[in-house]
């Protein structure tokens, strides 16, 4: 967890099936600016609550991982 924190946080099991749907997606770089920005915007892409948004697949998100400055 490179923000140092959990997505989201349920009281009760039931909780998830409400909240996830409403609630906005933080991106890393508000919690944890540290993180660098190239890993940031891999992560924000793949937490994209539109699937158009989301990489299809794991092969362009493994070239973008080579390319990530760590």
């Amino acid at each position: 967890m490179p923000t140092g924190r959990i997505l989201y946080n349920f009281k009760k099991k039931g909780d998830r099936i409400k909240t996830i749907p409403e609630s906005d997606i933080t991106l890393v770089a508000e919690p944890a600016p540290e993180v660098p920005k190239s890993l940031s915007r891999v992560i924000d892409r793949r937490l994209a609550r539109d699937p158009e948004h989301r990489y299809r697949d794991c092969t362009p998100l493994r070239d973008v991982f080579e390319l990530v400055e760590f």
